[in-house]
């Protein structure tokens, strides 16, 4: 049999004079004999009956005179495997398969075929699945299905003859799923297009979802969804030679894949179904469905959305009809012929489009995607919605034009080597990028004008000279080779962000900087328009052709040159973000009042420099004098502005303003000099202390060409001078030796609490003489001495122990004792810390005469010493550490008279003497360590008072003695303890330390507690010293042995 073939366009849904006659021939007869293939196996299907739920297999071979199979089962999975055969009998007609059950799957690996026996006379089905029950079915196609087609006329009967045909009520779901072959063939003597046969149909109400990635020779058709809202689905990422109905009045989907087709060769004509509501859509055409509400997605997936502009595809208007929204998520797509589309997504991909609707007539949405012109001079008078993604447009053709408005968050984005014309307002907020050939600015167009400009690529242009007016943008970036095109137009920039542009700016417009952020030019711009800062900074490192005009509050710096005058009403900043540098004006400088010159200057006698061809007309405003990347001044003379034409009037003064140094203009007929000099204030006229005045006249003796002297001098303000000369002066140092002397008069109350303690047993009959008392006692200490406005608060903790053994007769008592204490000195305010471990060695006695009592001891420690300091001001910040040595040498006698009374009353009177030496000091960590001379403190004591150890308890087995001492302590001789130090580069000086208090209360209370059976005895005890200003605790416990 022959298959009549036509090159019709399949975009035209007219017949031929004279077709639709044809459909309506007879059948010719034909013959059967010798059709029948015997080389073909048939299938057999078990079970031959399932049941409820059974999985049915297919398999080859099968009784040729039994070849099709039937269940009305339910839940039914029917498999048809690789090589086997589902048929009819030849000459009888009927259904290959057929499965009228609720949710069925069918999984097809062979062939179903009612012609497989041979060509039929009698119109015949290839599967039918379903009834009117919602259910879920389930067909999916590796093999081939394949139906049967007789006459066609302008309706059809029934679906009898399908290929595949499905029946599922309103709330089911049909999935059918190609990915082999489907088609259909005619009977004998039909004549008819292979892609005219219907071969699929859907129908019942069920939401229909299709995909298709093989092969389908004819006509689909889905019923419409009966579920409101739902629609029916189609992928097709393979080939339809035929065409897709999907539905009347619905919101379905069709999703074609990049390399699918769909072609057709048959009639342009709709196929009803009587009595059915399904429609058969012309051959070559994918109709959404009339009346609805349709989307077409284009991408380069079957699943997910895909990615990129990979894979090419092809969607022209007359193929997909009746769909109202576009979606382009990814692949290349040529969107030929005016589209009918109500708005267009453009997700990613590249649509090439080749009349002015060929996204149809609504709104275009831009987020991610491209926009490609086939041929030139479109004009897309759609309104342009820019999302996060936006929009390319790659104008490969001379010209594309965007007449319609420009809104949204995202960016347009101008690619090729052709020209973009903007026609329309744009307003979206994501700027406007420019990679390649021209972006141009006509009639009624503009920029947005709060996003940034962005000119990528060299050979990047802006042309705006054919606007009706000054363009506005937020910031400028651009690359070395691009251009900006003016015409007689201003471009305002008003961002608040950074941008940089390195191209060229040309034409006779202005250039106008509003907005707090920053551009820089470092390109050359031969526009002969001014260039005005209103806000924010220009940094010109490149060139402008025309004046500049710098606003007050507004900045202009860089080391570029101004091709006229320079109007300075605000800052005027050589080199800065550069460093040092000169700017060159070609006109006239012209500084005005309140306008500020900014003067960077380095120790290297270096400085920047205004260079003027023409006139310097000076009519005040300040010189702001700015020390390199914090670096300090230095003195000497410096040259900031050269005039050839000449320099005329002064300006109002100089800044900044500080303690040591001054800042003074110099004024030449060419020139205008800077020269860094001393004040008449000297660093010690600072000072509000001694301290501070030894530390200021150190400093002052240094050479001028010391770094810390320099430092000292560039102080900003006299209290940092202050903070810096206390920082410095080491008084930490010195104070510790207050500290250490009050230490020592802790380890002289040890030894006295040896001397006065219950161990003498005057009122124990039954203590031997001669014995020996072993004994250690555990000591801690804490205090302060408040500070003054010459030195700081100091807080002292120490804690040591110590052990030691003594021995009486009836008379006397000797003994001798060693220890260890830490001691640490900690002064806040100056950021310093003193520690101090001591170790001791000491000798202690007393004598009985009467009631007269004489006590003496002495002892001697040797002192390792470890010091940091932080020192820290403007431009210093150094951590300074010493490890350095001294001895602590004390004595005391002491004179006590006892009372007959039960308390056992004791007036005495004591002289105490303590001296304390310190090795040299070499701090190491900075140009503020100090080198400190050996020095020592000798103090004197006298102490009156007197002492009570009253019998608390006494037992038989124990004994239970208090003591305590009330006494006053008076020192002699000059209590501050004074250091002597230098800096490296020299300076010496004399500082003192926080002392100790002249006059002090002493107390002393505690109990001691006497086991004689165990010849022991534990003592606890609180010492205090309170003065005026000093604060001193402490207390020991004490563990003593007796052995005989």
């Amino acid at each position: 049999m022959k298959i009549k073939a036509s090159n019709r366009d399949v975009t035209d849904q007219k017949p031929r004079s004279g077709k639709l006659n044809k459909l309506c021939m007879s059948i010719l007869a034909a013959t059967c004999a010798g059709l029948l293939n015997t080389n073909t196996a048939n299938a057999y299907c078990i079970p031959a009956f399932p049941q409820n739920g059974d999985v049915v297999t297919c398999l080859p071979p099968t009784d040729p005179l039994a070849p099709s199979f039937f269940s009305a089962a339910n839940n039914l999975t029917v498999n048809v495997d690789s090589g086997a055969y589902l048929s009819v009998l030849l000459g009888l007609g009927g259904t290959a398969l057929a499965l009228p059950g609720n949710n069925i799957t069918l999984n097809n690996s062979g062939i179903i075929d009612p012609s497989l026996l041979g060509l039929l006379t009698v119109l015949s089905t290839g599967t039918y699945i379903g009834n009117a029950n919602p259910s879920t079915v389930n067909v999916t196609n590796n093999g081939i299905m394949r139906g049967t087609s007789g006459l066609l006329g302008v309706n059809l009967a029934d679906l009898t003859g399908m290929a595949l045909a499905v029946q599922n009520g309103v709330g089911g779901v049909t999935n059918i799923v190609n990915n082999g072959l489907i088609n259909g063939v005619p009977l004998i003597g039909a004549v008819l297009f292979p892609d005219d046969i219907p071969v699929l149909a859907a129908y019942g109400g069920a939401k229909v979802n299709g995909t298709n990635t093989g092969t389908i020779i004819g006509r689909m058709a889905f019923q419409s969804n009966g579920t409101a809202g739902q629609g029916n689905t189609f992928i097709n990422s393979g080939s339809i030679f035929g065409g897709l109905s999907m539905g009347e009045n619905s919101v379905n989907t069709f999703t074609a894949v990049t390399g699918s087709t769909v072609t057709g060769t048959g009639l342009g004509i709709y196929l009803p179904v009587l009595g059915l509501g399904v429609l058969f859509a012309p051959t070559g055409v994918i109709d959404g469905g009339f009346g609805g509400n349709n989307t077409l997605i284009l991408q380069n997936s079957v699943t997910g959305t895909g990615s990129g502009t990979a894979g090419v595809g092809s969607a022209p208007s007359g193929t997909y009809i009746n769909f109202q929204h576009l979606v382009l998520n990814s692949g290349t797509w040529n969107v030929s012929g005016p589209g009918s589309y109500f708005d267009a997504v453009l997700n990613g991909g590249n649509a090439i489009i080749d009349t002015n609707t060929s996204l149809g007539f609504g709104l275009i949405t831009g987020n991610g995607g491209i926009i490609q012109p086939a041929v030139t001079a479109l004009d897309l008078a759609n309104p342009i919605l820019l999302a996060a993604g936006g929009l390319t447009a790659l104008v490969t053709e001379p010209l594309l034009t965007l007449s319609g408005g420009i809104s949204g968050t995202g960016a347009l984005t101008k690619a090729g080597a052709g020209v973009l014309l903007l026609t329309g307002a744009s307003t979206n907020t994501g700027g406007t990028n420019i990679a390649e050939g021209t972006l141009a600015v006509g009639a009624g167009g503009s920029l947005s004008a709060n996003g940034p400009l962005n000119l990528t690529q060299p050979g990047a242009t802006l042309d705006i000279s054919a606007a009706l007016g000054a363009q506005l943008i937020g910031n400028l970036n651009g690359v070395g080779g691009s251009q900006i095109l003016l015409g007689a137009n201003d471009l305002i920039i008003a961002g608040i962000g950074a941008g940089i542009f390195g191209g060229s700016i040309d034409g006779t417009g202005d250039l106008i900087k509003n907005g707090p952020g920053s551009l820089i030019l470092n390109g050359i711009n031969p526009f002969t328009g001014t260039t005005t800062v209103n806000e924010g900074l220009l940094q010109l490192n490149g060139s402008v052709g025309g004046d500049v005009l710098v606003n007050l509050g507004a900045r202009l710096e860089g080391v570029g040159t101004v091709g006229g005058d320079a109007i300075i009403n605000g800052t005027i900043a050589p080199g800065l973000g550069l460093g040092i540098g000169t700017l060159n004006v070609l006109g006239d400088l012209i500084q005005n009042p309140g306008s500020i010159f900014e003067v960077q200057v380095n120790p290297f006698g270096q400085s920047d420099l205004i260079q003027v061809a023409g006139s310097a007309i000076l009519n005040g405003g300040l010189v702001n004098v700015i020390s390199v990347n914090g670096l300090p001044f230095v003195m000497g003379t410096y040259g900031i502005l050269t005039a050839t034409g000449g320099v005329s009037g002064t300006f109002a003064g100089t800044l900044p303003v500080l303690p040591f140094l001054s800042f003074n203009l110099l004024y030449g007929p060419n020139n205008v000099n800077l020269q860094i000099g001393r004040t008449a204030l000297p660093i010690s006229g600072v000072a509000t202390s001694p301290n501070q005045s030894a530390v200021g006249n150190a400093l002052e003796s240094l050479p001028d060409s010391s770094l810390l002297k320099t430092l000292i001098l560039n102080l900003p303000t006299i209290q940092s001078a202050q903070e810096a000369l206390n920082s410095l002066s080491g008084e930490a140092l010195a104070s510790v030796t207050s500290s250490l002397i009050t230490a020592g008069q802790f380890v002289e109350n040890t030894m006295l609490n040896r001397l006065t303690s219950p161990m003498d047993y005057q009122k124990d009959p039954n203590r031997p003489y001669g014995a020996i008392n072993f004994w250690a006692e555990g000591v801690g200490n804490w205090g302060h001495r408040d500070g003054t406005n010459n030195y700081a608060r100091v807080r002292v903790n120490s804690g040591g122990i110590f052990i030691g053994a003594d021995a009486n007769t009836d008379v006397t008592r000797v003994g001798v004792f060693g220890g260890y204490s830490e001691l640490r000195n900690k002064v806040s305010q100056r950021n310093s810390v003193v520690d101090v471990d001591t170790y001791y060695l000491g000798l202690y006695g007393s004598a009985r005469m009467d009631r007269w009592v004489v006590r003496a001891g002495g002892a001697y420690g040797w002192n390792e010493f470890d010091s940091a300091r932080h020192v820290v001001f403007p431009r210093v910040d150094e951590y300074l550490r010493a490890d350095y040595n001294g001895n602590t040498a004390q004595a005391f006698l002491e004179a006590a008279y006892a009372l007959d009374n039960s308390w056992q009353l004791e007036p005495f009177a004591r002289l105490s003497d303590i001296n304390v030496s310190t090795d040299t000091i070499h701090e190491r960590g900075g140009i503020t360590a100090l080198n400190g001379w050996a020095h020592h403190q000798n103090i004197a004591f006298t102490t009156l008072g007197a002492r009570a150890t009253p019998f608390l308890v006494q037992r038989d087995t124990y004994n239970i003695t208090g003591h305590g001492m009330l006494g006053w302590n008076h020192a002699y001789d000059n209590l501050n303890p004074y250091a002597t130090f230098s800096f490296p580069e020299g300076g010496a000086f004399t500082v003192s330390g926080n002392p100790i208090a002249r006059n002090a209360l002493a107390i002393n209370a505690g109990i001691d507690v006497l086991v004689p059976a165990k010849s022991v005895t534990l003592t606890l005890n609180y010492i205090g010293q309170l003065a005026d200003r000093v604060q001193q605790n402490g207390v020991m416990g004490v563990a003593s042995w007796r052995f005989n």
